[in-house]
């Protein structure tokens, strides 16, 4: 049955592109001397090899819009990065003329030596053809999944992260109203500053009037004193006088 995952059928197909440049490259390896033939099917195992980088862009692409679990992203990260390794390893098998060369040869000459030189040039496509069915394993959560459970896991994931989210949105709010509350003591308690200091300035100026009027009152009673001492002592003078005139 095929997959509901877009991703996967890109993956599929990239898989199957390889697999049909590998044909290409082997039956050029094996299909004889023929320099049209081996021409051929060198174009068309390049042409398969673009399509496949192409292929391999677009599984870039939808990985970054997918929604999934990380550990899913990472494995898939590996799958791309296989396909991409064996594409490059496709394209130094093309562009090996020397070892085309030699399969041209070895195919037209035939015999036991050509049949020796053969396996040799063999050897890098069938190692690529044994890796590219060689995927990363699953993780231990999706392994036993099918497609359904995966994204039954993922809304799992999404509500939790979404629950999480909530209550971080909470606790960021009972913050903000705690910190506008603390806004509005402070604010409170410069207002009092402020009237304070205006009542303390009110009784400077109170305390300032005082001192003048104490002054004033200090200077006028310090002159009723000369007055008085003057005139206590014109009365002791007149007193004096007159008790000197009687005794004489």
């Amino acid at each position: 049955m095929a997959s509901n995952d877009p991703w996967i059928r890109e993956f599929d197909d990239a898989e199957q592109l390889l697999r049909e440049a590998l044909g290409c490259v082997n039956e050029r390896a094996q299909g004889g001397g023929a320099g049209v033939d081996v021409a051929r099917q060198t174009a068309t195992a390049r042409r398969k090899q673009s399509s496949l980088n192409s292929k391999i862009d677009r599984l870039q692409a939808l990985l970054q819009e997918a929604n999934i679990t990380e550990r899913e992203s990472r494995r898939r990260e590996d799958l791309i990065g296989g396909l991409r390794r064996r594409s490059e390893e496709l394209g130094m098998l093309l562009s090996n003329k020397n070892n085309n060369n030699s399969r041209a040869t070895a195919g037209a000459a035939g015999g036991g030596g050509g049949s020796a030189s053969g396996s040799r040039g063999d050897t890098p496509v069938r190692e690529m053809e044994q890796g590219e069915v060689r995927r990363v394993p699953e993780s231990e959560d999706t392994a036993a999944l099918d497609n359904r459970s995966i994204l039954q896991l993922q809304r799992n994931l999404m509500q939790d992260q979404d629950d999480e989210l909530d209550e971080l949105s909470r606790v960021v709010t009972s913050t903000k109203h705690l910190g506008l509350a603390v806004g509005e003591e402070l604010d409170l308690h410069a207002r009092l500053l402020d009237d304070f200091d205006d009542e303390v300035g009110r009784t400077s100026a109170r305390l300032r009037r005082a001192q003048k009027m104490a002054k004033m009152v200090y200077e006028k009673s310090s002159d009723c004193k000369l007055m008085i001492c003057g005139t206590l002592t014109m009365v002791v003078l007149v007193l004096l006088i007159i008790l000197i005139v009687k005794k004489f």
